[in-house]
């Protein structure tokens, strides 16, 4: 995960009609950072968590190795760094993911 990467995620959310409303730290454990995301019109919520368990340490979001949406249990995204290649097949897919959420709450 690079900052390029975070904004890309953050632009991905804010095209299918979500933006960040608030960050907050991780839990020093397994939890980098938190997005709470939010909709224009407040009718709804989405929490993004950034996987950053290591060795001895939580990882800083920049180095983080995956994020899960927390209202959408099949929602998550590997931020690969063995296989660049995946990186925009990955992205679609979780793109994808966030549109049927928004459909299926008639958004």
């Amino acid at each position: 995960m690079t900052i390029a990467h975070l904004e890309i995620l953050e632009s991905l959310f804010a095209r299918n009609h979500w933006i960040v409303d608030r960050r907050e730290e991780g839990d020093d454990y397994r939890i980098s950072a938190v997005w709470h995301l939010k909709r224009p019109d407040g009718t709804g919520t989405l929490t993004v968590e950034f996987q950053g368990f290591d060795d001895l340490v939580c990882l800083p979001i920049e180095k983080s190795y995956g994020c899960d949406v927390l209202q959408i249990p099949e929602c998550g995204l590997y931020f690969s760094r063995v296989n660049h290649a995946r990186w925009p097949t990955d992205l679609e897919t979780f793109e994808a993911q966030i549109r049927m959420f928004n459909q299926s709450q008639g958004w």
